[in-house]
């Protein structure tokens, strides 16, 4: 509005303000979307911090007019081999969620992870996933508009697996959240992703053998499968995100979409798997939703519309139980 104003008053004053009567029009064309984007009841903003090796990028979303200081939800995508089309087109899930969150008063912070990479040493995933969101929840508990009382993480596929980890480490953590989280066997969930039973059991036969004679160590440590080197395949099957959860006191929240478990055995196992957590950990079975809660458009899992209001809801009223207050 404070530009029109500026604008248009001298096209209105004589011969000497036609030379400014095409800005005018032009302001007054783009009048629209600025409008748009000022009520808009996010703010996307590009920042980056620092990690062991380097800097990384991120997009921080907050609420437009916060009541004092947020909550942050840091989104670890698990942006490796199973999900590499995650963030592909527009209509990206996670910024579709963290709009969402925003619109109820949660920031989100959503990181671009680094490549997997074997440097020969143990743990690597601890050393690339959970560096990266240890790094993310230290820069954002410095940020003025986020409440460093009121961190959680969500996780997603492999940042599932590692977010009871990175919980471990960062003991200031309020909470976890699972979404879409690689809880069931990743030969499983390898196979499935949205796919059809009969192309599930077809894909699981042509990786038995692969992931036999990687779980056998058979394969050298740096030999490349489905995107990632043999190293982060035996150090993601040797992990235990609900054991590693049960050693926790935090409140967690599991989502799961429907359309996301190939059978209703990986259902009833997941379920068994969750119920190990106690009161403490709430469960939302969520129907007709894919992995990236979403309602599934065709074949392949990664054809998504926009993250169903129930999925963000959910996220929104856990987050604001389990928040505290600022410290004074």
């Amino acid at each position: 509005m404070a530009v029109q104003t500026r604008h248009s008053q001298p096209c209105f004053s004589g011969a000497r303000s036609q030379p400014f009567g095409p800005v005018v029009l032009v302001c007054l064309c783009l009048l629209p979307a600025l409008c748009a984007q000022a009520q808009l009841p996010y703010v996307e903003r590009q920042v980056s911090f620092p990690t062991a090796n380097s800097q990384v990028g991120a997009i921080l979303c907050l609420p437009t007019s916060p009541d004092g200081k947020v909550a942050i939800v840091i989104l670890m995508r698990g942006s490796g081999p199973l999900e590499s089309d995650q963030n592909s087109g527009t209509d990206d899930p996670f910024r579709n969620l963290a709009r969402g969150l925003a619109r109820v008063g949660i920031a989100t912070l959503d990181y671009q992870e680094h490549a997997i990479r074997f440097d020969g040493k143990p743990k690597l995933l601890d050393r690339t996933v959970s560096a990266d969101a240890i790094a993310a929840l230290r820069f954002a508990a410095t940020l003025p508009e986020i409440n460093p009382s009121a961190e959680f993480v969500l996780g997603h596929s492999v940042g599932g697996t590692m977010a009871p980890y990175v919980a471990e480490a960062y003991p200031q953590l309020r909470g976890v959240i699972l979404a879409g989280a690689a809880i069931a066997p990743i030969d499983r969930r390898l196979a499935g992703q949205g796919k059809s039973e009969r192309e599930i059991q077809n894909a699981l036969n042509s990786q038995a053998k692969i992931l036999a004679d990687v779980r056998s160590g058979k394969l050298p440590s740096t030999r490349m499968i489905n995107g990632a080197p043999v190293a982060y395949w035996l150090d993601w099957m040797s992990r235990d995100p609900i054991g590693e959860l049960e050693k926790l006191k935090l409140p967690v929240l599991v989502l799961q979409g429907e359309s996301d478990t190939p059978d209703e055995a990986d259902s009833e196992r997941l379920q068994k798997e969750i119920e190990k957590l106690g009161p403490r950990a709430e469960v939302h079975w969520i129907p007709d939703l894919n992995r990236y809660f979403s309602p599934p458009q065709g074949k392949h899992s990664s054809a998504y519309s926009s993250v169903d209001q129930q999925a963000v809801e959910s996220i929104a009223k856990w987050v604001a139980r389990n928040a505290r207050t600022p410290k004074q």
